[in-house]
């Protein structure tokens, strides 16, 4: 290769440490006949983003006061001429690709680009990682191992079913391989076993499944290259691979193909961003992202020349209008707000609080609409007692929400998105719950619900719901909490065991475990104090749980509550063997009411990275207060922001640019929205009355 390389100055060349006598590892490949582009068949993209822009467009064209709720206008494209370079890897600061994934012995490129295009999409438009399944689209199409095939195929087949998360089905199926799918392997077009795969979908996966609108098909240089500088990547329908092209492994260059070689076949790949001054497009290939071994270029990404093995001279696709699951977007709200897939940009607002009769109001921002409008929904309920936690759940994308009853108990409200209509799900819990709720749905189950409440006692109580309805605490077992607490301290905690895992569909079946019997232990002076409690509860004495309960990307449940001397406290419960509740730091103070938190996008570098928690709670002087702490740091105070506030509703890391939105109830009973950006927190408008 480096002979190769030399003998036809090709100008680039294969890394230094990559020893003579290696052999160059030749990729199944997978690629339809090539696509001509026909450069007269145009496409005006600054039009098409000037009378639909995205959340993102939005945000970076409208000024603070417009976004505010002073007067404005939302503008056209970003102004200035087209940049020459864009690079999608890393933009505006933010990650845009899941990491480099590995077709392995398939010949599924055309499965593997398309996937890749609709993760960074969604990543793009909702600020939000959403790892796709492309074992959904092999099941879907019932494909085999070595049948080569168009991406065209995969976008329209995504475009009519949607795109689950390899939690509802994986790649590769199964994870060692001895499915009858794999068996013999390809070694082109054609050949390989004729097996399908035996893989199933979960039963939510109608829920778990990014929708996408018809592709769009970029046959001029230009028109790519205005596509990828104003919406995102595409997918280059066809490259020639050559034998060259295996080698290629140093990024600092630019692939350029020797000539005179015959063609291994062709190859679809994502086209990441351009440089005019390199003379060059970026690519995202999926024969895997390590470095140093059989994967190609750096982390699966690597140069090609403009002009090269019918990269810009066959067809691009690209996607825009990307409508995620609400499970992708868990991680993005907490409270009685988050974005939903309604809308033209499928991104609205849905806000929910409690009105002065008793029941919930609801309130929805249009987030398509360049002025940003906030209306009243038809509301439901009469008995709230409390300020709701909501969500989008994969159960047929329907909201749900819980609250606190009047009668101290908890209440559960669902909306059918095939009906359109509120349902009453259920009254459970404890008789002396106090203050908001914590409400998210989980992976276990998966699609369970977990609770966490305050009571009158002072402690916290968490519930769950699996098929089999709901359950309180005790029915997890005996692994004891370990409080760190002064050897004459009491403690009392809950010691859930692990949940019921592997539940079907609502209405299954479910057995449970006696509660545990009281089983004090005691400990040295200063050091932990163990109790196996027989009471489902934990903390003392807290005064509200608030919208703070997260299921994080480690599987711990964590849980930030308002102890009555207006401190809070931080709880976690380990994704583990003990699946106990653990009392954590305790900080700020002179707070009012529950806080309400997220884990963030923040330090989020990709798909399996933990990112910052972001909490804003009210305080006693009418103020809200920002605090973050990244993952495994301290909790810091931010910013204080707001007047005449009295308690936080909701907390977005919303579509405008990942920008954090804030929902509060203001002391004369009317809600507020804020917003932070890059310069800062600015007051929103003020939607109309709460309680």
């Amino acid at each position: 290769m480096r002979a190769l390389i030399a003998q036809h100055d090709l100008g680039w060349q294969v890394l230094p440490d990559i020893p003579d006598d290696r052999p160059i590892k030749r990729h199944l490949l997978g690629g339809p006949p090539p696509r001509p582009a026909d450069p007269e068949k145009r496409v005006d993209v600054l039009k098409l983003v000037a009378e639909q822009p995205s959340a993102r467009h939005l945000a970076e064209r409208l000024s603070p006061g417009f976004l505010g709720g002073a007067p404005g206008a939302a503008g056209g494209p970003a102004g200035g001429p087209r940049p020459a370079s864009v690079d999608w890897r890393n933009r505006n600061g933010w990650p845009t690709f899941t990491r480099t994934r590995d077709q392995f012995d398939s010949e599924h490129c055309w499965i593997f680009a398309p996937t890749g295009l609709v993760e960074a999409m969604t990543r793009i438009e909702h600020c939000a990682w959403a790892p796709r399944s492309e074992g959904d689209v092999v099941k879907g199409l019932s494909v085999v191992i070595g049948q080569c095939g168009d991406a065209r195929n995969t976008l329209n087949w995504v475009h009519s079913n949607g795109q689950a998360d390899p939690g509802s089905i994986p790649w590769p199926f199964p994870a060692a391989r001895d499915d009858g799918y794999w068996n013999p392997g390809p070694s082109n077009c054609g050949t390989g076993s004729t097996q399908q795969t035996t893989a199933t979908t979960t039963f939510d996966r109608s829920g778990r499944t990014v929708k996408v609108p018809a592709y769009t098909t970029l046959s001029n240089v230009d028109d790519m290259k205005n596509w990828i500088w104003q919406v995102g990547p595409t997918v280059a329908s066809s490259i020639t691979i050559y034998d060259d092209f295996y080698g290629y492994s140093d990024i600092t260059t630019v692939y350029r193909a020797a000539p005179n070689q015959t063609s291994n076949g062709t190859h679809v790949v994502d086209v990441v961003g351009f440089d005019d001054g390199k003379q060059a497009w970026l690519i995202r290939n999926s024969w895997g992202g390590t470095p140093g071994g059989d994967d190609w270029g750096d982390h699966g990404y690597g140069w090609i020349g403009y002009g090269q093995i019918g990269i810009d001279s066959n067809e691009m696709y690209g996607l825009r209008g990307t409508n995620p699951d609400p499970w992708s977007k868990r991680f993005n709200h907490n409270g009685g707000m988050f974005e939903s897939g309604n809308g033209a940009n499928h991104d609205n607002f849905e806000l929910f609080v409690h009105d002065p009769g008793g029941g919930i109001a609801h309130w929805w921002r249009d987030n398509g609409n360049g002025s940003l409008p906030w209306a009243e929904a038809p509301g439901f309920a009469n008995d709230a007692g409390s300020e709701p936690t909501a969500t989008g759940t994969t159960f047929n994308r329907n909201f749900e929400l819980i609250y606190r009853s009047n009668s101290g108990r908890l209440r559960h409200w669902w909306f059918d998105q095939n009906g359109g209509t509120w349902n009453d799900g259920a009254t459970f819990g404890p008789t002396n719950a106090v203050g908001t709720p914590g409400f998210v749905e989980s992976h276990y189950g998966p699609g369970n619900f977990e609770v966490v409440t305050a009571l009158s006692s002072g402690d916290l109580q968490h519930w769950w719901r699996d098929g089999g309805g709901w359950h309180a605490g005790p029915v997890f077992g005996n692994p004891p909490i370990v409080v760190h607490a002064a050897k004459d301290e009491v403690a009392e905690a809950d010691a859930p065991v692990p949940e019921l895992v592997g539940a079907a569909a609502p209405g299954a079946p479910v057995s449970v475990p006696d509660a545990p019997t009281s089983d004090p232990e005691a400990a040295t002076e200063g050091g932990p104090i163990i109790v196996r409690p027989p009471f489902p509860v934990f903390g003392n004495p807290i005064a509200e749980a608030g919208g703070s309960l997260v299921e994080t990307t480690t599987g711990h449940l964590e849980l930030v509550c308002v102890l009555r001397n207006g401190q809070l406290q931080h709880w976690t419960r380990a994704d583990g063997s003990t699946w106990a509740w653990s009392a954590l730091s305790t900080f700020a103070g002179g707070c009012h009411g529950g806080p309400v938190m997220i884990e963030g996008q923040y330090s989020r570098s990709d798909e399996f990275a933990s990112g910052n928690y972001e909490l804003v709670v009210a305080l006693t002087n009418g103020t809200l207060q920002h605090w973050w702490m990244a993952p495994g740091g301290t909790w810091q105070a931010s910013a204080t922001f707001g007047t005449g506030i009295d308690r936080a509703l909701a907390i977005v890391q919303s579509s405008f640019g990942f920008n954090l939105e804030v929902v509060a109830r203001r002391q004369d009973g009317n809600m507020q929205h804020f917003w932070r950006d890059g310069s800062g927190w600015h007051d929103g408008v003020i939607i109309g009355p709460a309680l």
